[in-house]
């Protein structure tokens, strides 16, 4: 399931990464060939926008992935990128299960 998922996923992340120089990146585990889910940036036409955002299974929620990931791209964002201006959208149906 995991690499039908990266399968689909690879041309609509590859292309954004071309276009806007920045994207969101597959997750694995450490030492492991277990997909966990995707963090990065990406533009948000609508907002006109740079967004973090992220997707992880529930079995790896309340982990510290997000946390770990999120902290990663913005110090990439900021630092070697030098963007001004990074944000995230929350969900208000977002809820832990």
């Amino acid at each position: 399931m995991a690499s039908a998922y990266l399968e689909n996923s690879f041309g609509i992340f590859s292309g954004k990464y071309e276009k806007y120089e920045y994207g969101r990146w597959a997750a694995f585990l450490k030492n492991e060939i277990q997909f966990v889910g995707w963090a990065g940036l990406a533009y948000l036409p609508e907002f006109d926008e740079i967004d973090l955002g992220y997707r992880f299974s529930p079995k790896y929620w309340g982990m510290g992935f997000a946390t770990e990931a999120s902290h990663a791209i913005l110090t990439y964002g900021f630092e070697k990128l030098e963007l001004i201006r990074i944000i995230a959208i929350a969900m208000k149906e977002n809820k832990r299960l």
